[in-house]
């Protein structure tokens, strides 16, 4: 398996794997908020956010974007296709990504309450519980 950085000739495939993960989480960047962080990444080489592909023989699997938010590195999405899944691939990709970011800041990811499966992963690959956000969804007006 390969890592490499996301060029906007990606486009195409990002847009079908964000349609893919905001379908299974309901959240996840736009399509324009990643065009924006290539176009940074690719012609200003903005540090502060890095796209990432990640490709094996049988071809493309997945994708991470990394956010520097002050001293801490924020992983969210790291998506692997659907079709792709349950053999390994998740932790290897991670790693690959893993050997590309510091090693001395504190990396965070956020998983959906939801997503157990995704849950499960990343506490399978040391992370732990840290902070639980809960929100309350807007209702409707009342009917008068």
């Amino acid at each position: 398996m390969e890592i490499r950085s996301a060029t906007l000739a990606d486009t195409s495939l990002l847009n079908r794997w964000t349609c893919q993960l905001q379908e299974e989480q309901g959240r996840s960047p736009s399509l324009d908020e990643l065009l924006a962080i290539l176009q940074r990444q690719t012609l200003l080489h903005d540090s502060d956010c890095r796209l990432y592909i990640f490709r094996d023989a049988e071809g493309d699997l997945g994708y991470a974007l990394v956010r520097e938010e002050g001293e801490e590195l924020v992983l969210q999405p790291f998506f692997i296709a659907p079709e792709r899944r349950r053999r390994g691939h998740g932790r290897t990709a991670f790693n690959l990504l893993r050997k590309q970011l510091p090693r001395n800041r504190k990396l965070t990811v956020t998983v959906m309450s939801r997503n157990t499966g995704g849950m499960c992963f990343w506490k399978r690959i040391g992370f732990a519980d840290y902070a639980v956000n809960l929100q309350i969804q807007p209702t409707l007006p009342c009917a008068a």
